[in-house]
């Protein structure tokens, strides 16, 4: 795994989602604010996320780690979603049976399989 996406799985895990803006600045939605040291990486890091997150979720990452156990996560299917305005990864974790989907963005939105 990279570090940008070691990057992006620390923030993912605070609950933040990170967004490319079209002026190529980062959009962090978060519960709480990031920490300082993250803020500051994700700042120094900024071009390679841009990179990362604008790019088709499958030529960028095969696998992904898992939020719950941290093992890797295999893609499962890309196909449309049901509106057919985005292009959706769906990602498997199969030792603890949990899957994520990644709507034209990483990091991935994990569920639990019993939450399906």
């Amino acid at each position: 795994m990279s570090d940008v996406h070691a990057l992006l799985a620390r923030c993912q895990a605070l609950g933040a989602e990170i967004i490319p803006t079209p002026h190529g600045t980062l959009k962090v939605a978060a519960p709480a604010p990031l920490p300082e040291e993250l803020r500051a990486e994700l700042k120094q890091r900024k071009a390679e996320v841009l990179v990362v997150l604008t790019q088709h979720p499958t030529s960028v990452v095969e696998s992904w780690p898992c939020s719950y156990c941290g093992r890797s996560a295999e893609i499962e299917d890309v196909c449309p979603s049901l509106d057919g305005k985005r292009i959706l990864t769906l990602w498997r974790c199969e030792p603890c049976q949990t899957y994520g989907v990644t709507p034209n963005t990483l990091p991935p939105v994990w569920v639990k399989k019993q939450k399906q």
